[in-house]
């Protein structure tokens, strides 16, 4: 099973903001996660959890140098989704989300609301 960022009350508390944050009428996920978290096989798992735009589950799965991140709940936000992906990791956007997903600069994704899947090619750099 994955790194677990809803594991408990208590340790949500710690662990939500670096989960999402609210960035005006959008949402930045996985923001503040550690880097070795985005290459690690495990993925990460977010169930359930509250937003002011509705509940949002994730699951982040990464495997031989593909990952998947995968967006399910009632969580639509009019600004759509951030995607943060750290400084240390390149990557590049794979299958359908090339033409889905937007590269902002500073190594984040623009997702639009309704977007269900993004698939990416990471490496180490």
């Amino acid at each position: 099973m994955g790194q677990q960022c809803l594991i408990e009350e208590r340790p949500l508390k710690t662990v939500r903001p670096s989960c999402r944050l609210q960035d005006g009428n959008k949402l930045v996920l996985f923001d503040g996660v550690p880097p070795d978290w985005f290459l690690n096989p495990s993925g990460l798992i977010l169930g359930g959890l509250p937003t002011h735009f509705g509940l949002l589950s994730l699951t982040y799965t990464y495997k031989e140098g593909r990952a998947v991140l995968k967006m399910e709940g009632t969580a639509a936000p009019p600004g759509g989704f951030g995607l943060r992906i750290p400084e240390s990791t390149g990557f590049e956007l794979d299958g359908k989300s090339k033409k889905r997903v937007q590269v902002l600069p500073g190594n984040e994704l623009s997702i639009p609301a309704g977007t269900k899947e993004v698939e990416l090619v990471l490496k180490a750099k």
